[in-house]
């Protein structure tokens, strides 16, 4: 199984986010304009089919 992750702006919930490194980590919503350093992850799972 493998893991995917994405990241979603915590004020609007898109996925459109910059990361801004000469600050730190700091991101940056092209939707809202949110800048900082928060944000909500998400985590999906890929599984194998089974060929029975």
């Amino acid at each position: 199984m493998s893991t995917k992750s994405s990241r979603q702006c915590p004020k609007c919930k898109s996925n459109e986010l910059i990361l801004l490194p000469w600050l730190g980590v700091i991101y940056q919503c092209k939707k809202c304009g949110y800048r900082g350093p928060l944000t909500i992850e998400k985590r999906t799972r890929k599984t194998k089919k089974l060929k029975i």
